[in-house]
């Protein structure tokens, strides 16, 4: 591979790992903690894009002793509630019944929907490794 497609590769490779936010969710120091996902952009949370930036911040924890991965996957933080309303006129309505007549005044008709969905977050629970 010659310099410049290498210098090429190089500046792509840090814009894809720049679009990727990781961040400590939780810290022991020198023990261990956890590492969270905020947005891994078109990127998978497992992708070795994300690994990296995650693995730079465990290593700043760990330093030299190294570290293990305990657990990584979904974990769910919440939920979301969006709600939908819309409304619609209602035309006057006449109604007979023998020699009576009703009418039925203009009005309103109501709809409203609501959805809630999980919401759920990639971490990665990891150990530092204890020197002796």
């Amino acid at each position: 591979m010659s310099l410049k497609n290498l210098s090429l590769a190089c500046l792509l490779s840090l814009v894809l790992v720049s679009c990727i936010t990781v961040d400590t969710f939780e810290e022991r120091p020198g023990v261990g903690g956890t590492v969270v996902v905020v947005s891994s952009g078109f990127k998978g949370n497992n992708s070795p894009e994300v690994m990296l930036k995650a693995e730079g911040l465990i290593r700043s924890n760990c330093g030299d002793s190294g570290f293990k991965i305990i657990r990584k996957g979904y974990v769910k933080v919440g939920v979301e509630t969006v709600g939908k309303r819309s409304e619609t006129n209602k035309p006057a309505k006449i109604e007979r019944f023998g020699n009576h007549a009703f009418i039925t005044p203009r009005g309103k008709e109501e709809t409203s929907v609501a959805t809630t969905k999980n919401q759920y977050q990639w971490r990665i629970k990891y150990k530092c490794n204890v020197r002796k």
